[in-house]
């Protein structure tokens, strides 16, 4: 018979038991942190004066003026941003899916995955919009291989 676990069920229901109380530990600690930013940017969520960048930025290191790189998560704290951020990466990364069907290779795939990961964890846009750049032209050499081997299998 299958058995779905290396442990006896009752030594399983123990240890359960302990990692509960780690687990729980863990979300409270994450939940203090999220509350903690939420009451640390509620003048930039109010005011809209400056970015979200900006004022993660002073909070880190405010001796000189710069600005931190969110993700996307990040904009969620930019309402007026949040929608167009939004509706933007996700054009860009339907794209990139596009462009994936087309040239029907795994290692390409794997590499757009790892760029749409940067893009969600990082928010590098610049970055992202270049390695499309390069998908397109890429692209364009593909589609003319295709083509002109089509053509010597034609004759």
């Amino acid at each position: 018979m299958f058995q779905m676990s290396i442990l006896p069920w009752n030594q399983e229901i123990i240890y359960w038991r302990k990692l509960t109380p780690v687990i729980l530990v863990c979300f409270m600690w994450m939940v203090g942190i999220y509350i903690y930013l939420i009451n640390n940017l509620s003048f930039s969520l109010n005011s809209y004066h400056e970015q979200i960048q900006t004022t993660l930025a002073n909070l880190i290191y405010s001796g000189t003026p710069w600005k931190v790189q969110i993700g996307l998560a990040g904009w969620f704290f930019e309402p007026l941003y949040f929608l167009g951020v939004m509706l933007y990466s996700f054009v860009w990364i339907i794209i990139t899916n596009i462009f994936n069907a087309f040239l029907k290779s795994r290692s390409l795939h794997l590499l757009s995955y790892y760029s749409i990961l940067i893009l969600l964890c990082h928010g590098w846009f610049n970055d992202y919009v270049i390695y499309i750049q390069a998908l397109i032209v890429f692209s364009i050499f593909v589609f003319f291989t295709r083509v002109k081997h089509e053509n010597i299998n034609a004759h």
